[in-house]
């Protein structure tokens, strides 16, 4: 791969925006976070997170708890200091997946009073697919959603594939909307897309507690 900035995750917390992401040199990742009190700048210097793996996600408990989430052959759930980027748990393996390969993109939010972990599994290509599981906390213990993969296009042949690495974010108006990746392969077998990986987005509702895209 080329290397560069892999998959920013953005949260709000505590009057702060916050931003995460690994920066992979070609053959080693090294994930950062900084923060800002408005989106457009400016940002923190980076704060080093001696944590393996890509894709970091944060999410904080009532307790005050910062939790990062990363993949790595799975999905891996640290404890750390969001001062100082200090590993304090971890790593502890979480929920990954319904047994796809390439677990990834793990996202960690709240819902009323359950926790969801939102994957991306089955490899970023044609088998790419949206993931997701529930408990009473950020670590779990996890349910699998009966409805899983809630999002794939595999094996279909509608015009978007690849869709996967997905984001849920609740508007002010009270929707939910899922932001993911995807592509629009054109020709013959085993198809082009020349605009790369592109960013949709799709409504969602929620039924009996899971989300329906």
């Amino acid at each position: 791969p080329s290397g560069g900035v892999f998959a920013p995750t953005l949260r709000h917390h505590d009057g702060r925006y916050w931003m995460i992401t690994t920066v992979f040199s070609g053959t080693a990742a090294m994930n950062f976070f900084v923060t800002a009190t408005d989106p457009a700048g400016p940002w923190s210097e980076p704060v080093h997170l001696d944590v393996i793996g890509i894709d970091p996600d944060l999410a904080w408990d009532d307790e005050g708890n910062c939790w990062v989430h990363t993949s790595a052959g799975g999905i891996h759930r640290f404890r750390i200091d969001d001062r100082t980027g200090a590993v304090l748990e971890g790593p502890d393996a979480a929920w990954s997946g319904t047994g796809l390969q390439f677990p990834e993109a793990p996202h960690v939010f709240r819902r009323d009073d359950l926790w969801y972990l939102l994957i991306a599994e089955g490899g970023t290509e044609r088998g790419h697919a949206v993931s997701i599981a529930r408990g009473p906390s950020p670590t779990g213990p996890w349910e699998s959603c009966p409805s899983n993969p809630i999002v794939s296009h595999r094996s279909t042949d509608k015009p978007i594939q690849n869709t996967g690495h997905a984001d849920f974010v609740e508007a002010a108006d009270g929707s939910w909307w899922m932001v993911l990746l995807g592509t629009r392969p054109q020709g013959m077998t085993p198809m082009v897309h020349v605009l790369g990986r592109e960013t949709f987005l799709v409504p969602l509702d929620w039924v009996d507690g899971w989300p329906v895209a």
